[in-house]
């Protein structure tokens, strides 16, 4: 209705537009606008301060725990449903597995917490995923550099602030196609997974697998990146 009476004109008459990323100029262009579109992703300011203290939560874990970290909001969008079911599956199957622990962080907005805790429990994987609600500002940034990996396994996305936000402190990243991204993976700073359950765990399996070393420079490529194409 919206577009109908305002919003089309809103979009067809406008001197410019900005788009975040490619798919945006596309779906631009396909809704019919043919003038100026500057392509624009937004910025993310670099953050390396590791004197900041750990966080509450990661001194609950045990000392040798690794940390797989999923930041943004609590939404069936961002796919964290399946997200669950494959961590919980590829830690129950394999024994080198058990120091990780998967970390949801982020505020809901459609009732979704709940059936996310149900899953969580019917997977018997209450200590090992760990619900620690919003993180802003300082909160933010310790969780950020005290997690090993960041995971955005979306079904859509513009160009997600919290995979900017990860690279920024130097984190590796497994994310979708659906990020807007495409760089992250031609730069080796992000491993690619699908949407559905056996495409995220086999990500998290092959990650998990990585050594140290392998993970630490994926996330020196993430931070160059987002400082030679993302920093404010």
């Amino acid at each position: 209705m919206a577009l109908a009476l305002f919003e089309r004109a809103n979009v067809l008459g406008a001197h410019a537009i900005h788009a975040l990323s490619e798919q945006e100029l596309n779906s631009v262009r396909e809704f019919g606008y043919r003038g100026p579109v500057i392509v624009l992703p937004n910025g993310v300011e670099m953050q390396d301060d590791t004197r900041l203290e750990a966080p509450e939560w990661r001194r609950r874990l045990p000392k040798d725990s690794k940390v797989i970290l999923f930041l943004g909001r609590i939404h069936p969008k961002k796919n964290i449903l399946n997200l669950i079911k494959s961590f919980s599956d590829i830690v129950r199957e394999n024994q080198s597995f058990s120091n990780w622990h998967l970390v949801v962080a982020g505020w809901e907005e459609v009732g979704y917490l709940d059936s996310l805790r149900a899953v969580v429990d019917e997977c018997s994987c209450q200590n090992k995923v760990h619900f620690i609600g919003p993180q802003i500002s300082d909160e933010k940034r310790k969780t950020l550099i005290n997690s090993d990996g960041f995971i955005l396994p979306s079904l859509s996305e513009g160009v997600p602030m919290a995979v900017l936000e990860a690279w920024s402190v130097g984190l590796p990243v497994l994310m979708t196609s659906h990020c807007n991204l495409p760089v992250g993976f031609q730069a080796g700073a992000a491993l690619k997974v699908g949407t559905n359950i056996d495409s995220i765990s086999n990500g998290l399996r092959h990650f998990f697998s990585q050594s140290d070393c392998e993970r630490a420079a994926m996330g020196v490529k993430g931070q160059k990146l987002a400082g030679e194409r993302f920093s404010w």
